[in-house]
C-alpha cells in the first residue's frame, strides 16, 4: 500500500514539472528585432560653387624716384641725393567688389581647391611732402605728390588648402594676380622752381596670398570671411620737364609698386556634385 502510494506521488510531481517547464519560454525563441541607428548627415564640401564677395581694400603703393642728366653733382650730391629720391608711401582705405568661382574636392577632413575672382577696385593714394628748405640748385622746397589707384580692377587664380571640421572650413590660399595699375606723379622745387611731371598705366601679372574662414549655412549656401595680400609690382616711368625749366638736362624717372592688402566676406552657392551634398557617419 505504501509502495503504490509512493510511485503515485513520485508519478504526479514529474507530471507536475513538465508542465511548469512548457510554460517557460524557450531558449531558442527569437528575440524583437532591433532598429538600426539612423546615419548622421556631414557636411561634403565637394564640387562646383558660385558667388560674390565684397570689401575692403589698404594701399601700400610706394614710388621711388631716380635722378640723373647731372641733377646732383658733388658737393650737392651727398647731403641732398636721399631728399630728392626718398620713397613716397602711405596707406588709404578704398572699396572692392566682385564675382567668385571655384572647384572644391574635400579628402577626410582635408580639402584642395581652385579658386577665381575678378573684382572693382577704387582706392586713391595721394601723398604731398615738403622736405629740403635750404638746398641749392635745384633747390629750394621740394614738393612730392604722388597718386595711385582710382577706378580699377583686379583678379586672382589661386590655389586652396583647407581643413574642414563638419560645416566649417579653415583655408589658407595662394596664386596669380593681374590687374590694372594707374599711378600719377609730380615734383617740384622752388628757388629756382623745376617741375617733373609723369604718369603710366598698364596690366601688370604678380602674385596674392591670404586666409580665411567658410561655413556652410545648408546643402547650397556658404559664407566666408577671407583676407589677401596682393602684390602687381609695378614699372618704371619717366617724368618729364616742364618747358620753364632753367635747365632741361636735369631728369628724374619714378617706378611705382602697386601693393594692396584686401578683407573681405563672400558668399557662394554650392552645386550637389552627385547624388547628394552629405556623407553618412555611423
Amino acid at each position: 500500500m505504501l509502495r503504490r502510494l509512493a510511485v503515485s506521488s513520485f508519478v504526479l510531481t514529474a507530471f507536475s514539472l513538465g508542465a511548469v517547464a512548457a510554460d517557460l519560454p524557450s531558449r531558442k525563441e527569437a528575440l524583437p528585432p532591433v532598429s538600426p541607428l539612423e546615419p548622421t548627415p556631414v557636411y561634403s564640401w565637394d564640387g562646383f560653387y558660385l558667388g560674390a564677395n565684397a570689401g575692403e581694400t589698404w594701399d601700400q603703393s610706394t614710388l621711388k624716384t631716380f635722378t640723373s642728366g647731372g641733377f646732383l653733382t658733388d658737393p650737392n650730391a651727398v647731403p641732398y641725393q636721399a631728399a630728392y629720391n626718398a620713397n613716397l608711401g602711405n596707406g588709404v582705405a578704398g572699396f572692392t567688389g566682385g564675382a567668385t568661382a571655384g572647384f572644391n574636392k574635400q579628402f577626410g577632413v582635408g580639402l584642395i581647391g581652385l579658386e577665381a575672382d575678378i573684382n572693382y577696385r577704387r582706392d586713391m593714394n595721394n601723398w604731398g611732402i615738403l622736405t629740403v628748405t635750404d638746398a641749392p640748385l635745384p633747390a629750394g622746397v621740394i614738393s612730392k605728390t604722388f597718386a595711385q589707384g582710382g577706378d580699377d580692377w583686379f583678379g586672382t587664380l589661386r590655389a586652396r588648402l583647407g581643413l574642414t571640421a563638419d560645416r566649417a572650413l579653415f583655408f589658407a590660399s595662394a596664386g596669380l594676380a593681374l590687374g590694372n595699375t594707374r599711378s600719377t606723379t609730380l615734383y617740384t622745387t622752388t628757388a629756382p622752381v623745376y617741375s617733373w611731371s609723369g604718369a603710366q598705366s598698364s596690366v601688370r601679372l604678380g602674385w596674392t596670398v591670404g586666409g580665411g574662414f567658410e561655413y556652410a549655412i545648408d546643402d547650397h549656401w556658404t559664407a566666408k570671411v577671407e583676407y589677401l595680400y596682393v602684390n602687381l609690382g609695378g614699372p618704371n616711368y619717366t617724368l618729364q620737364n616742364a618747358v620753364a625749366n632753367p635747365l632741361q638736362t636735369y631728369t628724374l624717372g619714378g617706378r611705382s609698386s602697386d601693393i594692396f592688402h584686401v578683407a573681405r566676406l563672400g558668399l557662394n552657392y554650392k552645386f550637389k556634385e552627385g547624388a547628394s551634398a552629405v556623407i553618412a557617419r555611423y
